[in-house]
């Protein structure tokens, strides 16, 4: 499922007698149908012919009311993100934070609860600005620990975590900014459910 501005993932679909994969795109409602209150651009979404959306953080809004407004409107919520810490101060996903163990911690199991709520089954979990004064092995080593426990919890539930890199451009300092840099850490963490979010726009702006 691809996301103007997210998600992807590809379907089968037989071409003269070859199986092809072919993209299904979803909306990201944070991103789109903006001049539209939140609530009725998932009725846009649908008319314009989309069949999932995103978001990236439906926390202001009753879990029971977008479950009502997915039903309502045919679709799907492909993805959300868990809640990234103080977003107004600068928080950007608490994952490598240190000392922020707790919160984070705190962060997945609201999110979880929140995507069973509206049978979401992908959470990505944000790494969040990397402070100047720690040891960048640290930081890695905090945000191995933290995806552990995420996939752990999330995964006995059916639900995928997610890791993306962002590029340093639009989010200066974010510690997860290369996809190699996330396969290493995925393959460290070692669990099924534990996945990369490749989002081609923040790639190429990484070069």
């Amino acid at each position: 499922m691809c996301s103007i501005g997210g998600h992807a993932n590809l379907s089968l679909v037989l071409v003269k007698e070859k199986w092809v994969q072919m993209p299904k795109f979803a909306a990201n409602l944070s991103w789109l149908f903006t001049d539209l209150d939140f609530k009725d651009r998932f009725a846009a979404a649908a008319d314009a012919g989309f069949k999932g959306v995103e978001c990236l953080f439906p926390y202001d809004h009753a879990a029971a009311e977008v479950a009502e407004l997915l039903h309502e409107s045919g679709l799907e919520q492909i993805l959300i993100n868990a809640p990234p810490g103080d977003w107004d101060g600068g928080e950007r996903g608490l994952g490598c934070l240190p000392g922020r163990h707790d919160d984070f911690r705190i962060s997945i199991e609201k999110a979880l609860r929140y995507a069973k709520s509206i049978g979401c089954t992908r959470i990505h979990a944000m790494a969040g600005v990397a402070p100047g004064d720690v040891d960048p092995a640290k930081l890695r080593d905090q945000f191995v620990e933290n995806l552990a426990f995420a996939a752990d919890i999330c995964g006995q539930a059916g639900v995928r975590v997610l890791i993306e890199p962002i590029n340093t451009t639009d989010m200066p300092g974010y510690f997860l900014c290369h996809p190699d840099q996330a396969a290493m850490i995925i393959s460290e963490v070692a669990s099924a459910h534990l996945a990369l979010q490749f989002d081609i726009y923040h790639i190429a702006m990484m070069g």
